[in-house]
């Protein structure tokens, strides 16, 4: 089945658990872009192809028909908690970088548990607020080392927002309101901390996944650690992150999975 014929069919709406007297259908968040599929329809099939089980295929296409139709009733939300697919779920002894914490630290507590004492989680955060917040829930977690740089593909100064969740580089001048936040590359932090080991990248470092994964092509390439990339920041991450991992060459399983009932929080996991 391709994804065209798959974007069409109807029983997509009627296993969803939204519906339209319980959802507004065009909040502003959502994009609503009707020559989406047709603009981009060899990347967007391509990947289809690439998705290991039907049920990614299926979360796929129901965020690509909420965006060619503006309708947020097709989406399709996934079982299991956003960032542990059971496919790249950290296991005992796992080395994990972990891009984008922000000041919520519940999914590196999860993680933590999840390592053991001889894994470690490498957690990145450049916003100092974020950081300060962050450090204070996790200062007794000995498997956690909090640093307070981000992740990019050089390692340079940037104009950074400071907006919690939502932190970010600043893209466009005139920039108002920033800070100064200093970035890193997965490379650099491999090399820096003596790495010997990548079990797993994780990345949700809003709009910045893909100069991270080319921040990092060597240790991908070295270690072909699992990998949980955010695909929702730009519009376009659906196609381009995967397709762009998938050019690796590495043989890696993609599968997607969705945890909103908006647009946000689109998780590409893939393992080889």
């Amino acid at each position: 089945m391709s994804l065209h014929s798959m974007l069409y069919d109807t029983s997509l709406y009627q296993q969803n658990n939204l519906s339209p007297q319980n959802i507004n259908l065009r909040p502003p968040q959502i994009f609503h872009i009707p020559k989406f599929y047709n603009e981009h329809k060899d990347e967007l099939e391509k990947v289809f192809s690439l998705l290991s089980d039907d049920e990614s295929r299926m979360i796929f296409a129901a965020r690509i028909r909420s965006v060619i139709t503006g309708n947020l009733c097709y989406i399709k939300l996934s079982g299991y908690a956003q960032y542990f697919h059971p496919e790249t779920i950290p296991q005992k002894d796992d080395i994990i970088i972990d891009g984008g914490v922000s000041h919520d630290t519940s999914v590196e507590e999860k993680f933590s548990i999840l390592v053991g004492n001889n894994g470690r989680i490498y957690s990145f955060e450049p916003d100092p607020t974020c950081y300060y917040q962050a450090s204070e829930k996790i200062s007794t977690i000995k498997n956690i080392t909090l640093i307070p740089l981000g992740l990019s593909n050089k390692s340079e100064c940037v104009d950074f927002i400071s907006d919690g969740y939502a932190s970010r580089i600043a893209e466009t001048p005139p920039f108002y309101n920033t800070i100064t936040c200093q970035m890193t590359t997965i490379d650099t932090v491999v090399s820096q901390y003596n790495i010997e080991n990548v079990d797993i990248i994780k990345l949700d470092v809003e709009k910045s996944e893909l100069k991270a994964l080319l921040g990092g092509v060597s240790a991908i390439s070295k270690f072909k650690p699992k990998l949980i990339i955010c695909i929702y920041h730009r519009l376009n991450d659906v196609f381009e992150l995967p397709l762009f991992i998938n050019d690796f060459g590495l043989n890696y399983k993609f599968y997607i999975g969705h945890h909103s009932p908006t647009l946000w929080e689109t998780v590409l996991y893939a393992k080889i």
